[in-house]
């Protein structure tokens, strides 16, 4: 006799008599036809679940086996709900919507109805379990958003860095469906200035927050439920709460169903018990207001002053404003520089005069510069850059690496230059005038390093690389493809001496992955002259450089703010004065 096996389902009506010739006892009863009813639907379910299991596989025989087996329980379901007669009704149902509707055999997918919608690649179609460590769980949640007519999302916690990579398809969702948000004030965990940013961001969207004063209990609860009319839908149910690493930060577990939430095997389906559950909560909960958060900050204040649940947050300034310095003691260069320096010195061992070093932002690239001019044998240096304030980190960096202060080395329209000075950082226009530019010798540098050498075809440029002949010329840059398909690499005799790329470093963890925000350019740019080349350098900063655009900048940064802490953010773009953008709380 074999082990103890609970069985609980319906079976072939001889399978009791199989299972007594292999010595085992068995117990089973007739059912009555209610339960009869009942059980005839889990085993339709059954049946089609290991049909799925047989088309995964591949495997021919097996799929005929349970398409029959789908047959026979089908038959069962007329029989049982409908009578025998009515099997010959089915065959003429199926024929008339062929001919109305048409069959499966163009293999036509329904994306969506008077509005366009791009499916997100990604399982969406069946339930499966969803790690918030992939893109999954964002992709899916994307996905419903494009489906369904109603939107439900319950979790204890927020923080803006997890709308960050929702935000546009949740916010036009809730413009024109209904959204509601239910959060929870649980161990005031979330930040009144995260509650403050939701509801700024997400104005058409119902927001409460369930009180534990008014439920006795925490609301700990987390899913996401979409409804697609008519009593069905898909829900995720699962760890994640509604925050940057809940969505795709922590290993969480997700399971997310769209077909069997929606079958009834008692009075109603799962969907419909969750949503009518989601709504007894959400009807006990109180509306997110400013009023609620005044309150709200009241006890948050409190609690963070008896340092129970604090986050730290990450201060970038001391109490005058100023940004903290750093000790730069005994640096050395990261893995990247060393391999950078290795390549030059290889270069130049063989030869070489002029090289080219293409490495992402944030990489290093003017402390490499630095690094390989002081472990080079080469008694002085020019660095060329096109804006004041890179000529000011520069020379920063390179007296942290030289160990020496290299005073009035700027030359630039906002510095007095000491032509008597050995080193030079100087900013291209200003090198450029003749007045400034015949006062160097044409070998005076042996080492010249051009920052930002994608700009090196233009003309000022030009002028200055025709003008010295330094014993070694580096150039630096981070994006060497120019949209005038310009070959820069012959400026540096095709010497690439080392290349690393934004996917490579984010890989080696030099750099951070990222999330990248397209913001709408008010600038019209038609009102700009444009010279068949390029916009006029000075129309163009002036258009670049007014108050409206910085305001633009500094509400997209508070819209995109982190989960804890402040925000720290490098900026690309053409700003005269940044003083307007102060430090965020």
């Amino acid at each position: 006799m074999s082990s103890e096996r609970i069985i609980a389902k319906l079976v072939r009506n001889k399978i009791p008599d199989i299972i007594k010739q292999t010595g085992d006892n068995v117990y089973y009863q007739k059912l009555d036809k209610e339960q009869y009813k009942k059980e005839i639907k889990a085993k339709l379910l059954e049946e089609i679940t290991e049909l799925f299991h047989a088309l995964d596989k591949n495997n021919n025989t097996n799929m005929l086996e349970e398409i029959a087996d789908i047959y026979e329980v089908l038959e069962a379901i007329v029989s049982t709900y409908s009578g025998d007669s009515n099997q010959e009704n089915i065959a003429k149902i199926k024929s008339k919507k062929q001919t109305a509707r048409g069959s499966f055999s163009e293999k036509t997918f329904l994306k969506s109805v008077n509005k366009d919608t791009d499916i997100e690649e990604g399982i969406y179609s069946s339930a499966f379990l969803i790690p918030a460590d992939s893109q999954k769980l964002l992709i899916t949640i994307r996905n419903e958003l494009c489906k369904c007519k109603s939107a439900y999302f319950a979790s204890p916690f927020y923080s803006p860095g997890s709308i960050n990579a929702l935000l546009d398809a949740v916010d036009s969702f809730s413009k024109e469906k209904e959204l509601k948000l239910l959060f929870s004030d649980m161990a005031l965990f979330n930040s009144p200035n995260n509650f403050n940013h939701i509801i700024k961001n997400l104005p058409k969207a119902e927001i409460k927050v369930c009180e534990k004063n008014l439920l006795g209990k925490n609301f700990h609860a987390k899913a996401y439920i979409f409804d697609h009319g008519y009593g069905i839908g898909s829900v995720i149910i699962g760890s994640s709460n509604f925050t940057e690493y809940g969505f795709y930060k922590n290993i969480e577990w997700n399971y997310y169903n769209p077909y069997e939430i929606n079958l009834a095997f008692e009075e109603h389906s799962p969907f419909v018990q969750l949503k009518s559950n989601f709504f007894e909560y959400w009807n006990k909960s109180t509306p997110l207001t400013t009023s609620f958060i005044e309150k709200y900050k009241e006890k948050y204040d409190l609690t963070m002053q008896k340092d129970i649940y604090h986050i730290p947050e990450n201060n970038l300034f001391d109490s005058a404003g100023n940004y903290y310095t750093t000790d730069y003691k005994d640096i050395q260069p990261n893995e990247v520089q060393q391999e950078a320096i290795k390549e030059l010195k290889t270069l130049r061992d063989n030869g070489a005069e002029k090289a080219l070093v293409v490495a992402a932002t944030g990489t290093g690239k003017t402390y490499l510069s630095a690094f390989d001019f002081r472990d080079s044998e080469f008694s002085n240096f020019l660095f060329i850059a096109h804006r004041h304030k890179i000529l000011e980190q520069a020379k920063k960096s390179f007296e942290h690496i030289l160990n020496k202060s290299l005073n009035n080395s700027i030359l630039s329209s906002q510095s007095n230059y000491d032509f008597n000075n050995d080193n030079c950082f100087a900013m291209v226009q200003s090198l450029s005038n003749d007045n400034n530019l015949q006062q160097f010798d044409k070998k005076q540098f042996d080492y010249i390093i051009i920052d930002e050498f994608h700009h090196s075809a233009g003309t000022t440029y030009k002028k200055i690389l025709d003008y010295f002949n330094p014993k070694f010329l580096l150039g630096l840059t981070a994006t060497p493809e120019r949209m005038d398909n310009i070959d820069i690499y012959k400026l540096c005799d095709d010497n690439i001496a080392y290349e690393i790329r934004l996917p490579e470093a984010i890989d080696r963890d030099f750099l951070v992955p990222f999330q990248y925000f397209a913001i709408k350019d008010p600038v019209d740019y038609d009102k700009i002259k444009w010279n068949g080349y390029y916009y006029d350098e000075k129309e163009l900063e002036k258009k670049l450089s007014d108050d409206t655009r910085t305001e633009i900048l500094f509400n997209n940064l508070k819209k995109y703010l982190p989960s804890y802490g402040k925000i720290k953010a490098l900026f690309f773009a053409v700003i005269s004065d940044m003083q307007n953008i102060q430090p965020m709380n």
